[in-house]
Protein backbone atom coordinates (compact mmCIF):
# COMPACT_ATOMS: atom_id res chain seq x y z
CA UNK A 1 0.00 0.00 0.00
CA UNK A 2 1.48 3.16 -1.35
CA UNK A 3 1.90 5.99 2.10
CA UNK A 4 -1.21 8.74 2.28
CA UNK A 5 -0.31 12.24 1.72
CA UNK A 6 -1.79 14.49 4.14
CA UNK A 7 -2.64 17.97 3.13
CA UNK A 8 -4.66 20.69 4.01
CA UNK A 9 -8.27 21.09 2.66
CA UNK A 10 -8.42 23.67 -0.77
CA UNK A 11 -11.53 25.26 -1.69
CA UNK A 12 -11.56 22.74 -4.57
CA UNK A 13 -11.74 19.86 -2.02
CA UNK A 14 -15.07 21.00 -0.74
CA UNK A 15 -17.69 18.92 -3.13
CA UNK A 16 -15.75 15.69 -2.06
CA UNK A 17 -15.71 17.15 1.39
CA UNK A 18 -19.68 17.22 1.31
CA UNK A 19 -20.12 13.97 0.08
CA UNK A 20 -17.65 12.44 2.46
CA UNK A 21 -19.81 14.11 4.96
CA UNK A 22 -23.43 13.04 3.28
CA UNK A 23 -21.82 8.85 4.05
CA UNK A 24 -20.25 10.14 7.40
CA UNK A 25 -23.98 11.15 8.07
CA UNK A 26 -25.10 8.06 6.62
CA UNK A 27 -23.17 5.89 8.42
CA UNK A 28 -23.86 7.24 11.77
CA UNK A 29 -27.66 6.99 11.37
CA UNK A 30 -27.04 3.13 11.09
CA UNK A 31 -26.01 4.03 15.26
CA UNK A 32 -29.29 4.70 15.92
CA UNK A 33 -28.01 8.33 17.37
CA UNK A 34 -31.28 10.41 17.64
CA UNK A 35 -29.15 13.86 16.97
CA UNK A 36 -27.96 13.28 13.38
CA UNK A 37 -31.22 10.86 12.73
CA UNK A 38 -33.35 14.10 13.26
CA UNK A 39 -30.83 16.45 10.65
CA UNK A 40 -32.49 17.90 7.53
CA UNK A 41 -30.61 17.24 4.44
CA UNK A 42 -30.74 20.87 4.23
CA UNK A 43 -28.57 21.09 7.47
CA UNK A 44 -26.31 18.39 6.54
CA UNK A 45 -25.93 20.68 3.35
CA UNK A 46 -24.99 24.26 5.05
CA UNK A 47 -21.74 21.83 5.85
CA UNK A 48 -20.83 23.18 2.42
CA UNK A 49 -20.85 26.49 3.44
CA UNK A 50 -19.14 26.27 6.78
CA UNK A 51 -16.05 23.98 5.36
CA UNK A 52 -15.87 26.95 2.96
CA UNK A 53 -14.71 29.16 5.57
CA UNK A 54 -13.44 26.70 8.13
CA UNK A 55 -10.54 25.93 5.83
CA UNK A 56 -9.36 29.66 6.32
CA UNK A 57 -10.24 29.36 10.62
CA UNK A 58 -6.86 29.38 12.60
CA UNK A 59 -8.93 27.24 15.39
CA UNK A 60 -10.08 24.43 12.72
CA UNK A 61 -7.83 22.09 10.58
CA UNK A 62 -9.71 20.36 7.58
CA UNK A 63 -7.20 17.23 6.41
CA UNK A 64 -7.55 15.10 3.15
CA UNK A 65 -5.84 12.35 2.54
CA UNK A 66 -4.63 10.85 -0.96
CA UNK A 67 -3.35 8.26 -2.64
CA UNK A 68 -1.52 8.09 -6.11
CA UNK A 69 -3.00 11.97 -5.92
CA UNK A 70 -6.77 10.51 -5.39
CA UNK A 71 -8.50 11.93 -2.30
CA UNK A 72 -9.63 9.12 -0.03
CA UNK A 73 -10.53 10.50 3.42
CA UNK A 74 -10.56 13.63 5.28
CA UNK A 75 -10.07 14.57 8.97
CA UNK A 76 -11.56 17.80 10.54
CA UNK A 77 -11.07 19.14 13.96
CA UNK A 78 -10.69 22.53 15.55
CA UNK A 79 -9.88 23.95 19.28
CA UNK A 80 -12.15 24.27 21.85
CA UNK A 81 -12.64 25.21 25.18
CA UNK A 82 -13.11 21.80 27.70
CA UNK A 83 -16.25 20.69 28.49
CA UNK A 84 -15.95 21.98 32.07
CA UNK A 85 -15.15 26.21 31.34
CA UNK A 86 -13.69 26.62 34.47
CA UNK A 87 -10.84 24.19 34.52
CA UNK A 88 -7.59 24.85 34.53
CA UNK A 89 -7.12 23.52 30.72
CA UNK A 90 -7.78 26.40 28.82
CA UNK A 91 -8.29 24.42 25.09
CA UNK A 92 -8.59 21.39 23.91
CA UNK A 93 -8.52 19.62 20.12
CA UNK A 94 -11.82 17.88 19.08
CA UNK A 95 -11.25 15.65 16.51
CA UNK A 96 -15.11 16.35 14.67
CA UNK A 97 -15.36 14.47 11.73
CA UNK A 98 -12.87 11.24 10.21
CA UNK A 99 -13.71 9.41 7.39
CA UNK A 100 -12.23 7.16 5.19
CA UNK A 101 -13.85 5.65 1.90
CA UNK A 102 -14.94 2.04 2.33
CA UNK A 103 -11.71 0.61 0.31
CA UNK A 104 -9.39 2.67 1.42
CA UNK A 105 -9.81 1.36 5.40
CA UNK A 106 -7.46 -0.84 7.62
CA UNK A 107 -4.73 0.73 5.15
CA UNK A 108 -3.47 3.21 7.82
CA UNK A 109 -4.86 6.58 6.45
CA UNK A 110 -7.09 7.14 9.71
CA UNK A 111 -4.20 6.93 11.24
CA UNK A 112 -2.16 9.06 9.10
CA UNK A 113 -4.65 11.78 9.46
CA UNK A 114 -5.29 11.64 13.24
CA UNK A 115 -1.22 11.98 13.27
CA UNK A 116 -1.42 14.94 11.43
CA UNK A 117 -4.13 16.77 13.41
CA UNK A 118 -2.07 15.51 16.85
CA UNK A 119 1.14 17.40 15.62
CA UNK A 120 -1.00 20.43 14.34
CA UNK A 121 -2.81 20.66 17.91
CA UNK A 122 0.74 20.43 19.68
CA UNK A 123 2.00 23.18 17.65
CA UNK A 124 -0.92 25.16 18.79
CA UNK A 125 0.34 24.26 22.27
CA UNK A 126 -3.08 21.63 23.26
CA UNK A 127 -2.15 18.90 25.13
CA UNK A 128 -5.32 16.66 24.77
CA UNK A 129 -7.70 15.98 22.13
CA UNK A 130 -11.27 14.93 22.32
CA UNK A 131 -12.98 12.79 19.74
CA UNK A 132 -16.57 11.75 20.37
CA UNK A 133 -18.45 8.22 19.04
CA UNK A 134 -21.54 6.53 19.58
CA UNK A 135 -21.78 2.93 21.48
CA UNK A 136 -21.99 0.71 18.92
CA UNK A 137 -20.71 2.24 16.09
CA UNK A 138 -17.84 -1.04 15.65
CA UNK A 139 -15.69 0.35 13.50
CA UNK A 140 -15.22 3.42 15.80
CA UNK A 141 -14.55 1.69 18.74
CA UNK A 142 -11.86 -0.23 17.04
CA UNK A 143 -9.85 2.46 15.89
CA UNK A 144 -9.63 4.98 18.18
CA UNK A 145 -8.53 3.24 20.40
CA UNK A 146 -6.16 1.60 18.31
CA UNK A 147 -4.80 5.00 17.60
CA UNK A 148 -4.34 5.94 21.63
CA UNK A 149 -7.53 7.00 22.52
CA UNK A 150 -9.15 5.74 26.01
CA UNK A 151 -12.84 6.51 27.30
CA UNK A 152 -12.83 8.84 30.07
CA UNK A 153 -16.13 10.01 30.59
CA UNK A 154 -19.27 8.54 29.40
CA UNK A 155 -22.26 9.92 28.94
CA UNK A 156 -26.22 8.86 29.40
CA UNK A 157 -29.28 9.45 27.89
CA UNK A 158 -33.21 8.74 29.11
CA UNK A 159 -35.71 9.68 26.39
CA UNK A 160 -38.76 11.00 28.23
CA UNK A 161 -41.23 10.93 25.51
CA UNK A 162 -43.24 7.92 25.54
CA UNK A 163 -43.32 6.92 21.66
CA UNK A 164 -39.47 6.52 21.66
Amino acid sequence: MTKPVIRNAYNPDLSKINAWVQQLVEHVKTTRDVYVNAMSDEYIGEYAEWFSQAIFDRDVIVLIAEIDQISVGFLQGKIEQPFIASSQIQTIGHIEMCWVDIEYRRDGIAQALVAEAESWFRRKQVSYVDVNYIVGNQQAETAWPNMGYTTYRLSARKCLDADD
